[in-house]
C-alpha cells in the first residue's frame, strides 16, 4: 500500500493484515503496524524588495518581500501571517509554490508583499529600522524573520539674507538699513538649538511669523523661518566710504545643534556727497561806506551741506 499525504496528514497508525492459504491449508491471519512520525514545520523569510533600500525621507514607502514555507511533512492549516510594523497590514501575492488556497502544503511557499512608510521621527532618532515578521500554524509554533533599513540623516539648514526693501542706499548719518533674514531646514531631519546671529544688526534681531511653519523652536524638515534685522547708519561709515569699498557690507550666520553654521551677507551700497556752502554779510546790516578810514564789518559763515566730514 502506498502511504498518502492524507496518511501523513491523519496521523493515525495504519494496521495490515494478510494470511496465506492453499488447497491443503490456510493459515492464521497476521499484521503489521505502521506509525507515522509527524514533523509540522514552517519557515517566514522577510527580506526588503529590491535590495539596498534607505530610510532617508520621511513619508517614503519601503517595501518588503515575505515567503512562508511548508518545510515540514504535514499539511499546515490555520496558517497566520503577522508583520506589526507593516504600515496598512500585509499583501498576500499569489503562490510562488501552490495552489493559493488557505492550505500551506508541504513544499507550499506563499509570498506576501509589506510596506512601511517611513516617519520623521524614525529619521529624527537615526536608528536602523529593524522589523519583525512572524508565522504561525495550528500545528506549529511561530516562526520569525527580521529585515533591517539604515537610516541616514543628512542635517542642513540655508541662511538669506536681503535687503528689505531693496534697493536701500546709505547715505545719511542715522538712517535704519533694514534686512530679511530666511532661516529653512533643507536637510531631511528636525534641528534643535537653532540660533540667528547678526553683529550688524543694531539692537539684535526680530524673529518674525514662520514664513512656513508652526512657530515652535523646533526646525522641521522643509520650515522656513524669518527674521527682521536693522542697521543705524552711523557717520563714521559715510566718512570712510564703507571702509573704502563704497558699501555697507554685513553677515548673518544661522546653526543648529545637527548642522555646522551657514552664512549669507547683504551689500548696501553707500553713498558720499561731500559740500560745503559759505555765506559772506554785513555785520550789522546796512553799513554805508561814507568815511575814510572807517570798518566796514562782515560775517562769514561756512556750513557743512553734504553728508560726510570735511577735513
Amino acid at each position: 500500500r502506498a502511504i498518502t499525504q492524507a496518511d501523513i496528514d491523519a496521523g493515525a497508525a495504519i494496521t495490515n493484515w494478510a494470511m496465506a492459504s492453499s488447497a491443503e491449508a490456510a493459515s492464521e491471519p497476521a499484521d503489521a503496524t505502521i506509525t507515522f512520525g509527524q514533523a509540522p514545520a514552517l519557515n517566514i523569510l522577510k527580506d526588503l524588495l529590491p535590495a539596498g533600500q534607505v530610510a532617508d525621507v520621511a513619508g517614503e514607502n519601503i517595501t518588503y518581500a515575505i515567503t512562508v514555507t511548508n518545510i515540514g511533512n504535514v499539511t499546515l492549516t490555520g496558517v497566520a501571517v503577522s508583520d506589526a510594523f507593516a504600515t496598512g497590514g500585509l499583501v498576500r501575492n499569489p503562490d510562488a509554490v501552490g495552489d493559493n488556497d488557505d492550505l500551506l502544503e508541504v513544499g507550499e511557499v506563499w509570498s506576501y508583499t509589506a510596506g512601511h512608510i517611513v516617519t520623521q521621527a524614525e529619521i529624527d532618532a537615526g536608528v536602523t529600522l529593524v522589523n519583525t515578521a512572524t508565522a504561525d500554524s495550528d500545528q506549529t509554533g511561530p516562526d520569525s524573520d527580521d529585515a533591517s533599513v539604515p537610516v541616514a540623516q543628512d542635517p542642513a539648514l540655508d541662511i538669506v539674507k536681503t535687503l528689505n526693501p531693496a534697493g536701500q542706499v546709505a547715505d545719511v548719518a542715522g538712517e535704519s538699513i533694514t534686512y530679511l533674514i530666511t532661516v529653512q531646514n533643507s536637510g531631511n531631519r528636525t534641528l534643535t538649538g537653532v540660533t540667528v546671529s547678526d553683529p550688524f544688526a543694531t539692537g539684535g534681531i526680530v524673529r518674525n511669523a514662520d514664513i512656513a511653519g508652526d512657530g515652535d523652536d523646533l526646525l522641521e524638515v522643509g520650515e522656513v523661518w524669518s527674521y527682521t534685522a536693522t542697521h543705524i547708519v552711523t557717520q563714521a561709515e559715510i566718512d570712510s566710504n564703507g571702509d573704502g569699498d563704497g558699501f555697507l557690507e554685513n553677515t548673518a550666520t544661522a546653526g543648529s545643534d545637527q548642522t555646522g553654521p551657514d552664512t549669507d551677507d547683504a551689500t548696501v551700497p553707500l553713498t558720499q556727497n561731500a559740500a560745503l556752502d559759505i555765506v559772506k554779510a554785513l555785520d550789522p546790516a546796512g553799513q554805508v561806506a561814507d568815511v575814510a578810514g572807517e570798518s566796514i564789518t562782515y560775517l562769514i559763515t561756512v556750513q557743512n551741506s553734504g553728508n560726510q566730514s570735511l577735513t
